[in-house]
């Protein structure tokens, strides 16, 4: 008589707990001569592999006591079905020790899934952004393919939301109670304000980048904020961090356009963005103070150059350093979040 499927796994058990009969033991003994394969990296195919084997080692047996080829004298376990039977055991092993090593994948990286299971879900499952409004007023608006996980209600003390995929935030102002938006390995820390968050699979990275307000940014490694400076960086409007999982890095640096910031109190009159006969160490200033931004000039020969321009079109910042860098023979980069111009001077031929 076969022994069936069930019966083998409940020996494989058996054999765990150390109460195998010696005749039992022995079966261990053809291990490593049996082994034909490497184990396998996905456990429903060691399942698969382990049941095709069984199947073969009944089917030879079967097909031995038939044809008369077992002999009296030959030891049952030096049998072929037997040195089967041995590497299915190691395999059985193999999917025990997959699933006691390998946990469920986590849903957000850097955050239990314990955490996130228990709120709400929202994914944009469309082809347009999604808007999403949470129960403090805060407005959240998810690109195709993002998910926002979030609560009915928001605790007395905070507000806690988390992302997967990209999204837009505008954030209902409450001092006494901080929002934080936890994506991949970032916690984002705001009190009013609006900012995006994208995340590129590509190269593994997480940008948060501020429209208005002030926005701090952390690195959160399995579920742990970092205590490192480094990994810590505070945003103000038109500035952005990337966190680069590879490197466990945040770099900090300027958004793609650059916009007037919107309060530059109430007394001040409107930036007009329009020069006339002024030297390039005047302007300056005032793109810096209109802006947010450090701007530096690395050679001093292009500092008293005298500039007369209409910036006044030009609605970006990058669009108008583009104007006056052409027209004082200069050129600018952007060094995180410092913009360095350098250039040969105005009065050299």
């Amino acid at each position: 008589m076969s022994i069936k499927w069930k019966e083998f796994v409940k020996l494989l058990e058996r054999y765990q707990k150390g109460t195998l009969s010696s005749e039992e033991v022995k079966i261990m003994d053809v291990w490593y001569d049996s082994i034909s394969r490497e184990p396998t990296s996905h456990e429903e195919e060691l399942s698969n592999i382990g049941q095709e084997i069984w199947t073969g080692i009944e089917s030879g047996r079967d097909n031995e006591l038939v044809s008369g080829k077992v002999g009296l004298l030959t030891p049952w376990w030096k049998g072929i079905y037997f040195r089967l039977a041995a590497a299915c055991i190691l395999l059985l092993i193999a999917v025990a020790t997959f699933k006691n090593k390998v946990g469920k994948a986590p849903i957000i990286a850097g955050v239990n899934n314990e955490v996130i299971e228990t709120l709400i879900s929202n994914t944009n499952n469309g082809t347009s952004n999604k808007r999403i409004l949470l129960s403090d007023g805060s407005l959240v608006e998810l690109t195709p393919g993002s998910t926002l996980y979030f609560p009915q209600q928001f605790d007395t003390n905070q507000r806690i939301v988390f992302l997967r995929g990209d999204g837009y935030f505008e954030i209902a102002p409450n001092k006494s109670k901080p929002f934080f938006v936890h994506a991949n390995n970032i916690s984002t820390r705001v009190v009013g304000t609006s900012f995006t968050i994208k995340e590129n699979t590509g190269n593994k990275s997480i940008e948060v980048s501020v429209l208005t307000g002030v926005v701090e940014v952390q690195e959160n490694v399995n579920g742990r904020k970092s205590n490192s400076s480094k990994n810590k960086v505070v945003l103000t409007q038109n500035k952005k961090a990337t966190y680069y999982e590879r490197d466990n890095q945040l770099v900090k640096g300027l958004i793609e356009k650059p916009l007037v910031i919107a309060d530059n109190g109430a007394k001040e009159e409107p930036v007009s963005f329009i020069y006339k006969e002024m030297s390039f160490r005047q302007i300056l200033p005032a793109l810096e103070k209109a802006y947010g931004v450090n701007i530096e000039l690395t050679t001093q020969a292009i500092e008293n150059c005298i500039v007369t321009a209409d910036l006044s079109e030009d609605t970006t910042l990058f669009a108008q350093l583009d104007v006056l860098c052409a027209a004082i023979n200069a050129t600018y980069e952007v060094n995180d979040d410092t913009i360095l111009i350098k250039g040969i001077g105005c009065n050299r031929k």
